[in-house]
Parts: structure tokens; sequence; C-alpha cells
């Protein structure tokens, strides 16, 4: 009797156990389902956003990516490095200065490769032909992804300079650096300390170079100057 009754108690648990399992896997079931259609919601949310935002560099980049496309038939790599170098000229000049910086230094080897393409530093056909389609070459931002930082890096270790003024010329830009003891000049340069001095307004210090393009200031060299 004893063991008949032990044997009803163990199957009411494990009955009683089987549900409550059942009842979680619906639980849970029910929740996996609801997060599918929040992420559902969430990224046509997202793809509505980004159309409305970016459709017109969304139509850039495809443009281009099917301009490639016609003009790479087969998509072959000796195929792709012809095209890449005939649509910039810079490249073989701009990929050698580039390696000298990054050979110099590894804080600015690691900072180039993350601001700048693939195609900027390999042949390797698939990632550069994306990349490329997404970003070519005019559009770089090289004075935000590579000269500005690169400049801090300059005035710390000054065996770059050569290579950096290489680089800066090469892509066209003019670096402001005036000397000390010339006139400041308020059209290149942009007063953040003044100091007592015989002689006003000349500059008296450089705290970081200014960059020019086509005539055009871009930013200013930021100057000590004498008061």
């Amino acid at each position: 009797m004893y063991y008949l009754l032990l044997a009803f108690i163990v199957t009411v648990i494990f009955a009683a156990v089987l549900v409550v399992l059942r009842e979680l896997q619906g639980i849970r079931a029910e929740h996996a389902e609801l997060r599918r259609r929040l992420e559902a919601l969430e990224s046509r949310k997202d793809a509505k956003a980004l159309t409305a935002s970016q459709e017109e560099e969304l139509n850039l980049i495809w443009a281009e990516l099917e301009t490639l496309r016609r003009e790479l038939p087969g998509f072959l790599k000796s195929d792709w490095v012809r095209l890449l170098h005939s649509k910039v000229p810079l490249l073989k000049q701009v990929r050698v200065l580039i390696e000298k910086l990054s050979t110099s230094d590894r804080q600015v080897a690691e900072m180039l490769k993350s601001n700048l393409p693939e195609y900027i530093f390999s042949d390797e056909p698939l990632t550069g032909f994306i990349d490329f389609a997404r970003t070519p070459f005019e559009r770089i931002n090289w004075l935000d992804s590579v000269l500005l930082p690169l400049s801090a890096h300059v005035e710390k270790k000054p065996q770059l300079e050569e290579t950096f003024l290489e680089l800066v010329n090469t892509l066209g830009f003019k670096h402001i650096y005036p000397e000390i003891g010339t006139t400041y000049d308020p059209t290149k340069h942009e007063p953040v300390e003044q100091k007592l001095a015989e002689q006003r307004g000349v500059i008296l210090a450089v705290r970081s170079r200014g960059y020019e393009k086509d005539g055009r200031i871009l930013i200013k060299a930021r100057v000590v100057i004498s008061a």
C-alpha cells in the first residue's frame, strides 16, 4: 500500500512537471515570436529612416557600382587593377607615401587602416570593388580622416614631416605653418593666445598647422601672437 501511494505521488508530480514544462515552452515560443516581430518592425523602421535620410547617397553608390560592373567584365583581378589605376592616377604615389608613414609608426598605421578604404592598400578585387563603390577616391575626406590626425603624430615625431608634406602636396593641399617672427595674417592665422612683446602682431609660436586647397583656406593655423 505504501509503495502504491508513493508511486501515485511520483506520477502526479511528474505529470505536473510535464505540464509546467509545456507551459514554459509555450511561453518561450510566444516570447521568441514577439521578439522576431519586434525586430522585423525595427528593421523596417530603420530601413525607412535610412531611405529618407540617405536616398541620394545610396543612389550615388549604386550608380557607381553599376558603372564599375559594366567596366569590369568577369570581375578579374587584372581588369580590376587596370580600372582602379585608370580611375585614380594618383593611387601608386599615394600608396607609396601611405606605406612609408605606416612602416614608420604603428599608431599611424592603425589610424590610416581604420580611416581609409581597403583599395588604398590592396588590389584585392572583392573588397576593393565594394569599397570603391561606397567611397570613390575623390570622395574620401582626406582632411578629417588623414591630414588632421596625422598632424598630431607629426608634431610628436618630426621624422615623419617630409613624407607627410609630400602626401599633403600630392593630394592637392597646402599646409599653413608660419615661421616664428613673421607677421600675423588674419586670413590664414587664428590667434589662440597673446603675449606681451616689443613688436606687436608677430607670431611667437604655432600651436597647430592650417590647410588650404585650390586657394581656399580650409583651416587656419592656430598661433600665439605678440600684443
